[in-house]
């Protein structure tokens, strides 16, 4: 579940910035090819507390189910530009993949290309993870798929420093 005051973020942005933001927050959902009903609840459950309309909120969902990529691609230069949502756009993103308890490395390459989309760095992606997992979902320090996420987002990224940073991360 998401606090209402976890969406406060989302109330005080224009009505087209929550629809872009939750249309970007739907097209991950579907990464991994299979759009669970935990990330479907969880998705739904933004849409309701960011104040969408029924109408907006049936649109979002049908991204969730089927992403037409220039329409994502579309909001996510529109949001881009407003530096406030970027973190709480990414830390979003995140939640949903962690929603179904599972991270498949098509939902971390999405994750990285929002990221580098949006400005976020991967060693902020990881950080981000971490913070979903042990406080938004309340797993503890269990690090099980943030790590996974790191992973994969390290993977999509390619070695040299950054991967090498996200080691010592991993290890401290």
């Amino acid at each position: 579940m998401v606090p209402a005051d976890d969406v406060v973020h989302l109330r005080r942005a224009t009505e087209v910035e929550r629809v872009d933001y939750l249309t970007v927050v739907a097209s991950v959902v579907s990464a991994d090819r299979e759009a669970s009903a935990d990330e479907l609840a969880t998705l739904e459950e933004l849409c309701r507390d960011a104040g969408l309309s029924d109408a907006q909120r049936a649109a979002v969902v049908a991204t969730a189910h089927g992403p037409d990529a220039a329409v994502v691609d579309a909001a996510i230069a529109r949001l881009r530009r407003n530096v406030a949502l970027r973190v709480d756009l990414v830390t979003d993103a995140i939640a949903i993949v962690f929603a179904d308890g599972k991270v498949a490395p098509t939902e971390s390459a999405v994750i990285a290309r929002l990221g580098r989309a949006l400005d976020v760095p991967q060693a902020q992606l990881g950080m981000i993870g971490r913070y979903v997992e042990s406080v938004v979902l309340q797993r503890g320090e269990g690090g099980g798929l943030s790590r996974e996420l790191g992973d994969g987002v390290a993977a999509a990224r390619g070695p040299g420093v950054i991967r090498r940073v996200y080691d010592r991360f991993r290890r401290g």
